[in-house]
């Protein structure tokens, strides 16, 4: 019988069963990212979640560019909730109108970025450390 494995953290952990030192998140300029590292990862954003009491779900945008930290934290946050990534090119008219139509719970922004033009301040404004 064939086992099966749902869900991100149920493919990394078997992913991960073969060669947790394996890398799976590769990026120029950044140390490659093992299986069992991204896990790790992914935990410890599951816990960030449940903290500011965001459920399986609940909504969450994130406005990050592409690359490493926008692999990581989509992998983390669709591990947790639902998942709507937002280009950061966007105006804030432009995010008005999708965050409206998403009624997302939080918005997960670069730290330091100007997140004030992103959310109307209902919503939980969750910085990376990117």
């Amino acid at each position: 019988m064939t086992k099966r494995y749902w869900g991100i953290r149920g493919l990394l952990g078997v992913s991960g069963e073969h060669g947790p030192q394996g890398h799976c998140v590769l990026e120029t300029g950044f140390e490659p990212l093992g299986y069992g590292q991204l896990l790790g990862q992914i935990t410890e954003g599951g816990r960030a979640l449940r903290s500011w009491r965001i459920m399986q779900r609940d909504r969450v945008v994130f406005i990050l560019p592409n690359g490493l930290w926008f692999a990581i934290v989509f992998l983390g946050v669709a591990a947790h909730a639902e998942c709507a990534p937002l280009a950061p090119a966007q105006t804030r008219d432009q995010f008005a109108f999708l965050l409206i139509g998403l009624a997302a719970k939080a918005i997960v922004v670069p730290a330091g970025s100007d997140s004030a033009r992103l959310s109307d301040g209902r919503e939980k404004v969750l910085p990376t450390s990117s």
